[in-house]
């Protein structure tokens, strides 16, 4: 096991990781017993990022993604909703993820499978990759162009991979199942998620 105090330098090397050495970052993150502190980081940039976009969207009152809403509320009233929810909406969206895992270390009776533990690195990675997501949002505001958007399904497909095998590699299970957790969490994510923010 790694030291258990937190190193900036680490966490840094870590984001690094995530997009030139996906092997190693891996390997570490397996043997990192305290994950939990490197996840703060890139998950307070990737949601102070999207909510400076979502507070810019209220003030133009850009139009919404046109998907049936929860709440029975105007376009303006809407993204002024998305302001104060979407931090507490993405935290839940891991939550939702880690009950999926969870759900699936019963359903395979591995106690390998540890759903904590692949939340934090699934936390670490979406968060990190989703910057450049965030990245090319803010791009496209000033240099519109359409395919902006396939930056996001991309972006979502890079972090699946990472799951499949660190799940692989941390439980010890066949790619097939760790690619079945990681779809199946990856959809749930991704479903609450847009059941609430546009």
């Amino acid at each position: 096991m790694r030291n258990k105090e937190y190193s900036i330098k680490k966490n840094l090397r870590y984001l690094k990781y995530c997009f030139y050495k996906p092997r190693l970052l891996i390997k570490e993150a397996i043997s990192e017993s305290n994950l939990f502190s490197y996840i703060i980081l890139p998950f307070i940039l990737f949601t102070l990022g999207y909510e400076i976009l979502y507070i810019r969207g209220f003030i133009l009152m850009e139009p919404l993604i046109p998907l049936p809403k929860i709440f029975p509320l105007s376009d303006s009233q809407y993204r002024l909703l998305e302001i104060f929810i979407f931090p507490l909406i993405h935290l839940c969206c891991f939550i939702i993820s880690m009950l999926v895992i969870l759900g699936f270390s019963k359903i395979y009776k591995n106690n390998k499978i540890d759903a904590v533990k692949i939340t934090y690195f699934y936390a670490l990675v979406g968060n990190t990759i989703g910057l450049v997501a965030l990245i090319i949002d803010i791009i496209a505001i000033f240099i519109p162009w359409g395919y902006w958007m396939f930056i996001h399904p991309i972006s979502a497909i890079v972090y699946g991979i990472f799951l499949i095998y660190f799940i692989h590699e941390l439980s010890e299970i066949k790619k097939v199942k760790a690619t079945l957790i990681s779809i199946v969490s990856l959809i749930a994510f991704l479903s609450f998620r847009m059941l609430f923010i546009r």
